[in-house]
């Protein structure tokens, strides 16, 4: 049997070399500290609402990612939950701030409230969700204080990291046990079937 070049090539065993851009692996919720389901909500809700992708989860990470208790997370100022709600704002919005599904929903409304406020400006959207869309009116951004500021700069670095890029769909899924997998290597096992051994030309020895 002769095989080609190429084809040899594919079975090789000489390890390649490493890609110098490493890509970024799935988020999953686990990693993120949040319950299941949430990146799917998230994604349709910005759907629903016309907002860009991935400002639901890049706002909730900087008001509550860094907490372990998220749901009952609360403020010096009393802002409450997942995403921070003033208790004005989370009636306004009839949230309640100790769920995920019903703080999400209220922070996409918000936001789409925000965005026709500001004719879609993001920044001033974003510094008005931390700042207060008054003070943003009445100040302007160049009077924002350094925790608004601050607050800009980290959310917008969030979206860069979850603007649809840093999840799939996939990641979203519950694992299945599918046992061509590898469980080390996360990679399908190699299985030269008939079909695949027709499809190149090599016959049984």
């Amino acid at each position: 049997m002769e095989m080609t070049e190429d084809f040899k090539a594919m079975f090789s065993s000489k390890p390649t070399e490493p890609s110098s851009k490493q890509s970024t692996p799935p988020v999953t919720e686990k990693d993120l500290k949040l319950p299941v389901g949430a990146l799917q909500h998230m994604s349709k809700l910005e759907k629903d609402y016309g907002l860009q992708s991935g400002i639901l989860l890049s706002i909730a990470q900087q008001e509550s990612g860094g907490e372990e208790d998220r749901a009952n997370a609360k403020s010096k100022v009393g802002a409450k939950g997942w995403f921070q709600f003033m208790d004005k704002t989370a009636k306004q919005y009839d949230v309640n701030t100790a769920d995920f599904y019903s703080s999400s929903t209220g922070a996409a409304k918000y936001l789409s409230s925000l965005k026709q406020t500001f004719e879609g400006d993001l920044d001033k959207m974003i510094s008005a969700y931390n700042w207060g869309q008054g003070n943003v009116k009445r100040k302007g951004m160049e009077n924002m204080p350094s925790e608004t500021s601050n607050y800009l700069t980290k959310v917008k670095e969030n979206l860069s990291k979850f603007g649809g890029l840093g999840f799939s769909k996939e990641s979203m899924k519950p694992p299945t046990k599918d046992m061509s997998q590898n469980p080390k290597a996360g990679f399908p096992l190699f299985n030269m079937t008939q079909d695949f051994k027709e499809l190149m030309g090599i016959q049984d020895m």
